[in-house]
Order: structure tokens, then C-alpha cells, then sequence
């Protein structure tokens, strides 16, 4: 049911056509209707893109997530979505657990102090001291909830499809017996 709503709400191929102009993004929009459609494959890609792209520690990450989506044909609007579970409120724990998860698997301390004294030079010693631990576990973690989430919505929509198809059979198994009692 909720994608039924959320289908409704998407535009359709030639609204997106006549609002982006004649760009290199309406080109690719016009001529890659995979992008918007909602069946398993690109659900999971997309969702599975959005859900790496949240845990890189780098602004812009919508923009990067609808590009990888488009290259790889997957839905963009999911990867767009998926995207912002990394916010103001979720983005601080977020990267701080990569940051602590890639010290430990690098076997480097990780700071658990701030300094007194914060100058320019201060922040880019500690962002020197820092990327490679941050970048480590944000990897991790977004090779990890990538993966969960496709093989998540991959099994959710199997089951569905299977239950519509049971739900099916028994309709139609039911009209089976109506006709033969009114025979």
C-alpha cells in the first residue's frame, strides 16, 4: 500500500522531461526511465546506494547519490531518501562511531578529548590525525548498511510478491468453486 501512495507522488517521466529544460541532467532523466521506476531491482540498488553514500563524510551527498543511481540505473529518488538518515541530529554519532570503529580495527587511539585552545592549525592536525580512521569505518559501515539494506528490501519484496500471488490463487480458487456450484 505505501508504495502505491508513493508511486502517485513521483512524476512521471514527461513531467521531469518539461521541467529540467534541455540540460545533461534532462538528457539523462529523459532517456533512462529505470531511474524512476519502482520494481525490486532498482529499489534495492537505489536504497543500497543511498544507505553507502549516507556514511561518506563529505557534503553534497544527495547530489553524489543521484549520480551513482543514474549510472547504475537504480532509483534515484530512493537513493535520495535513504540519504538523509545521516542529518544534524544523526551525522555527530554517526561519524564518531566510524571514526572509533576504524581506531580500533587500526589499532590507533582515538582522541576522547578537545583541546583548550582551537586555532586553524589545531583543526587540520587533528583532521590529519583523524581521516584515516574516519574514512575506515565509514567505509565499513557503509559497505555493512548497504548490504543489509538491499538484501532487507530484497527479501521484503519476495515475501510480498509471494503473499499477493497466494492472496491471488485463493481469489481465484474461490471464483473456481462458485462456478461449479452454480453449474
Amino acid at each position: 500500500m505505501p508504495l502505491r501512495r508513493l508511486k502517485k507522488l513521483m512524476p512521471n517521466e514527461e513531467q521531469l522531461g518539461n521541467a529540467s529544460g534541455n540540460g545533461m541532467l534532462s538528457r539523462l532523466i529523459r532517456g533512462n526511465p529505470e531511474i524512476w521506476r519502482f520494481n525490486r531491482r532498482s529499489v534495492s540498488l537505489g536504497a543500497a546506494i543511498g544507505l553507502f553514500v549516507a556514511w561518506i563524510p563529505l557534503p553534497l551527498q544527495m547530489i553524489i547519490a543521484a549520480a551513482t543511481a543514474i549510472r547504475l540505473r537504480a532509483n534515484v529518488a530512493i537513493a535520495i531518501l535513504c540519504v538523509f538518515i545521516t542529518n544534524p541530529l544523526t551525522m555527530l554519532p554517526m561519524f564518531w562511531m566510524a571514526y572509533k570503529v576504524g581506531g580500533y580495527l587500526l589499532g590507533e587511539p582515538a582522541a576522547t578529548d578537545l583541546p583548550n585552545h582551537v586555532d586553524h592549525h589545531e583543526v587540520l592536525r587533528t583532521f590529519f590525525d583523524a581521516w584515516q580512521p574516519l574514512l575506515l569505518g565509514s567505509f565499513l559501515f557503509g559497505v555493512l548498511s548497504a548490504a543489509i539494506g538491499f538484501a532487507s528490501l530484497q527479501l521484503a519484496w519476495l515475501v510480498t510478491h509471494r503473499q499477493k500471488r497466494a492472496r491471488n490463487q485463493r481469489f481465484k480458487l474461490g471464483l473456481r468453486k462458485r462456478r461449479e456450484e452454480d453449474d
